[in-house]
C-alpha cells in the first residue's frame, strides 16, 4: 500500500450510515461505562468523526486524544498505548482500525474461540483483574460486552 493510498483512506470520512452506527454504540458505550474513560483516536477522519460522536454521549463531552501510532498500528503498538496509561485511568476506550484493534482484542481476550474482526464501528469491553495497566498481557482481558 502506497503512501498515496494510506492518505487517501485516512482522509476517508464516514459515510450517513457509518455515523448512525457510531451514535448508536456511543449510547451502549455511555451504559456500559458510566465513569468517564480516556478517549483515543487515530488521526483518521473517519475515527475522529466517530470519537468525537462517542465523547458527546457524555455530558460534558469526554476529551479526545490522538495518536497518530493507531493508524495502521500493529498489536503490540497498541498494546504499548494501552500498557502506557497512567493509573487512575479506569477505563480506556480506543478508536482505531483493522486488523491492529481486533488483533489486540484477540490477543488480550481470554476467549477460547477464535475471535472474528471487529465490524466497522464495532466494539468490545475487556475486563482485566489489574491494577496497574503495565500489567494488561496477553489472555488476561475477559469479554465483558460486544
Amino acid at each position: 500500500m502506497g503512501a498515496a493510498t494510506n492518505r487517501t483512506d485516512a482522509a476517508r470520512p464516514l459515510t450517513a450510515a457509518g455515523r448512525a452506527e457510531a451514535a448508536a454504540v456511543a449510547r451502549r458505550m455511555a451504559i456500559a461505562f458510566p465513569a468517564r474513560p480516556r478517549l483515543i483516536t487515530s488521526p483518521a477522519t473517519r475515527t475522529q468523526e466517530t470519537a468525537r460522536i462517542i465523547a458527546a454521549a457524555w455530558q460534558p463531552p469526554l476529551p479526545i486524544s490522538t495518536a497518530a501510532d493507531i493508524y495502521e498500528a500493529t498489536v503490540g503498538t497498541l498494546l504499548q498505548l494501552v500498557q502506557a496509561q497512567r493509573d487512575d485511568v479506569q477505563h480506556l476506550v480506543l478508536c482505531g482500525h483493522n486488523p491492529g484493534i481486533s488483533g489486540l482484542a484477540r490477543y488480550l481476550s481470554t476467549e477460547s474461540a477464535p475471535l472474528a474482526d471487529l465490524a466497522p464501528c464495532g466494539f468490545m469491553t475487556l475486563m482485566f483483574d489489574v491494577t496497574r495497566w503495565r500489567d494488561v498481557a496477553r489472555a488476561r482481558g475477559i469479554a465483558a460486552a460486544r
